[in-house]
């Protein structure tokens, strides 16, 4: 749905639905309840709906460093 990534959450809950009406598509199993929307899904090589969280590993800090935040400070300034 790379269409809709460029939209708002709000329009894209609005395109959704508008997508769900016309029952053309095999639309990925989003639920609502969860805040899922089709933008949470991805096509696996397969042709299957795959959710997005389910390719992201989980990022383990390294125990023995502190993590650096110049750039952030940087950018903070920047914007300011």
């Amino acid at each position: 749905m790379l269409a809709g990534a460029v939209l708002e959450l709000e329009d894209r809950a609005k395109l959704q639905d508008f997508i769900a009406q016309k029952k053309c598509l095999d639309l990925p199993p989003a639920d609502a309840s969860k805040g899922d929307t089709i933008f949470e899904y991805t096509v696996s090589d397969e042709g299957q709906w795959v959710h997005w969280n389910s390719l992201v590993t989980q990022y383990l800090y390294a125990e023995d460093s502190v993590p650096r935040f110049e750039f952030y400070n940087l950018h903070f300034h920047c914007e300011n």
